[in-house]
């Protein structure tokens, strides 16, 4: 598929021993990538998080590729594929949409809560990759937006931590998609932002990603600090009130 820093690939995937074939977009993290940052799991992890929060996104998958599927591939995907981490590889279903979300779209497409959600969510995870170049939102027609890319999430989590209990917010949120949209409503709007996603915040429930974690590390490719991270979001929802006025206040 054309884009993307990973060259993802557009695969028809059987879904279990008799399951149908179904199209899944494929990510090939290089085994170097992940020895820098565990995309997979942030991948994972962030689409778990995403659903929480109501927000739509394509339904991911751990995808293994047989030998005899293996067998089928030109000589430039085989040397793709040798570069590629060895193991199960991630895959989310593919979303027919005719464009990605641009400026040039008006904003009504999107009601304000969502973008105050969006914006709130990319900062609870620590996301850095949902920006105006590069916008990782799918707008099908007559659909809710679809988040996709997760994999530059969950990085940075113990500075991000320690600010947040001394009463601070320094993520990179001035590179964010909305910020400048949200940021534009000016004052009045900004008094009153992030009542839904403060909501959801309160109703996370962290205990349901201990199954993916589990899962991923008998698979060796878990989030490293993954019992910070849940820590993490702990805090957070016992302390959903606190990061509220922090998010108005990037905005100010």
């Amino acid at each position: 598929m054309s884009g993307g820093g990973t060259r993802p690939w557009a695969v028809r995937v059987q879904e279990g021993p008799r399951g149908k074939l179904s199209e899944f977009v494929v990510k090939l993290f290089k085994a170097s990538h992940l020895d820098q940052h565990p995309h997979l799991a942030a991948e994972v992890f962030g689409s778990v998080l995403a659903d929480m929060f109501d927000l739509v996104r394509p339904e991911p998958a751990l995808i293994e590729f047989s030998p005899a599927f293996r067998a089928t591939l030109d000589e430039p995907q085989q040397r793709q594929l040798a570069e590629t981490a060895p193991g199960l590889l991630f895959g989310c279903r593919l979303v027919e949409s005719p464009y990605a979300y641009s400026r040039a779209l008006p904003l009504k497409k999107l009601e304000a809560y969502e973008m105050e959600t969006i914006y709130g969510f990319d900062n609870l995870i620590l996301n850095t990759d949902r920006r105006p170049d590069k916008p990782n939102l799918l707008m099908p027609d007559g659909e809710e937006a679809v988040l996709i890319d997760h994999e530059l999430s969950l990085s940075g989590i113990a500075r991000a931590f320690k600010n947040l209990t001394e009463g601070r917010w320094e993520h990179l949120y001035q590179r964010h998609l909305f910020y400048a949209p949200l940021k534009a409503r000016g004052p009045a709007a900004t008094a009153v932002a992030f009542g839904t996603f403060t909501e959801y915040l309160r109703g996370l429930n962290p205990q349901l990603l201990l199954p993916y974690h589990r899962q991923l590390s008998a698979l060796n490719c878990s989030l490293p600090d993954f019992d910070l991270f849940f820590e993490y979001l702990c805090y957070q929802k016992a302390n959903a009130g606190q990061f509220q006025p922090l998010l108005r206040h990037t905005l100010s």
